[in-house]
C-alpha cells in the first residue's frame, strides 16, 4: 500500500506575529524570498522586482548566494543572511508578498513553504504548478505565475490593493489549516492508515 504524506507547517513555528521596530526594520519589505540558489528563473526575477524599485529581502544559504549576487544588480543585497526558527517566521511576516520557486533538480511539484507562508499569515505568490494549485483557489487563497511578466503584474496589483491582498493572505490562511496541512493532522492521517491496515489484516 502506497500512500502520499505531504510535508507540513508547524503552528509553533509558522504563525502571525506582531514585529517589533527593530525586527522591522530588519525583516520589513514588499516582497521576500527565502530560499536556496538554483539556476532557474529566480535571479532573473528577482533582478526585475528590484530593478522596479519595490523593496526586497533575500535570505538563504549564504554560500550560495552571496557568490551568485556579485556583479549583478542585486550585488547589494549580499551579504545574504540565513533565517531559520523565529528569524524564518519574522522573514515571513515582515513581508507583504512572499514567493515561493520550485527546485528544478529537485523536480518540485510544491514545496513546504506551500504551506508555511499561508500559515504566517503571508500572502503566497507562487510559481504554476497544477500540484500547487490544487492546493488552493488560485487568486483567492493564493496567487500563482507562470513566467516573470506575470509575477511581476501580480506584485504590481497586489501591493496597489492592501484588501485585496489581506483578504488573499487571510483565506489562504484558513485554507492550510480547514485542509489539514499543520503536522498533528498529517500525523492524525498516518496513524488512521495504520489502523486501517490493522483492522484489514487482524494484526
Amino acid at each position: 500500500r502506497v500512500e502520499l504524506l505531504r510535508s507540513w507547517f508547524i503552528p509553533e513555528r509558522n504563525h502571525p506575529a506582531e514585529l517589533t521596530a527593530a525586527q522591522t526594520e530588519r525583516f520589513g519589505c514588499d516582497v521576500a524570498f527565502v530560499g536556496h540558489y538554483e539556476d532557474d528563473v529566480r535571479l532573473a526575477a528577482l533582478e526585475e522586482i528590484a530593478r522596479r524599485a519595490w523593496r526586497l529581502r533575500l535570505f538563504g544559504p549564504a554560500k550560495e548566494w552571496n557568490r551568485v549576487l556579485a556583479g549583478t544588480s542585486l550585488a547589494s543585497h549580499a551579504p545574504v543572511q540565513f533565517v531559520s526558527g523565529k528569524d524564518y517566521n519574522d522573514a515571513l511576516c515582515g513581508a507583504k508578498v512572499a514567493l515561493c520557486f520550485f527546485s528544478k533538480l529537485n523536480r518540485d511539484t510544491y514545496t513546504r513553504r506551500v504551506f508555511e507562508i499561508p500559515a504566517s499569515g503571508t500572502l503566497l505568490l507562487c510559481e504554476y504548478s497544477d500540484d500547487a494549485a490544487s492546493l488552493f483557489t488560485p487568486g483567492t487563497e493564493a496567487v500563482f505565475f507562470r513566467n516573470q511578466a506575470e509575477l511581476v503584474a501580480a506584485v504590481d496589483s497586489l501591493l496597489a490593493d492592501p484588501g485585496r491582498r489581506r483578504a488573499i493572505a487571510d483565506a489562504g490562511r484558513r485554507r492550510v489549516w480547514a485542509d489539514g496541512h499543520d503536522v498533528m493532522s498529517r500525523m492524525q492521517v498516518v496513524v488512521g492508515w495504520i489502523e486501517a491496515i490493522r483492522a484489514s489484516t487482524g494484526a
